[in-house]
C-alpha cells in the first residue's frame, strides 16, 4: 500500500500530484489499492470526482479514521 499526503497542496497543485500519483500506482499489477490523504475542505470534495475520469479505479470509499479515501484498482490480467 502506498499513500499520497495532499495537505497543504492548491486544488490544483494536489490535482496534479494525485494524477501523476495513482496512473503510477496502477501500473503495479500487483496493487490492490492506494491511500490519499486528503484533509478536510476542497480537495475532500473533488478528490471522488477525479477517481471518475480514471478508467483503471475501481472504487473509492472513504477512510474509516481520518480525512482521506481509499482507492481500489481493476486487476490487470
Amino acid at each position: 500500500m502506498s499513500t499520497l499526503d495532499l495537505h497543504g497542496y492548491t486544488v490544483h497543485e494536489a490535482w496534479e500530484e494525485f494524477s501523476q500519483f495513482i496512473k503510477s500506482e496502477a501500473q503495479d499489477k500487483y496493487r490492490k489499492y492506494s491511500v490519499v490523504i486528503t484533509g478536510n475542505g476542497k480537495i475532500q470534495q473533488e478528490l471522488p470526482r477525479w477517481c471518475d475520469t480514471h478508467t483503471f479505479i475501481r472504487n473509492v470509499l472513504p477512510l474509516e479514521r481520518g480525512a482521506g479515501f481509499r482507492i481500489y484498482f481493476y486487476r490487470q490480467r
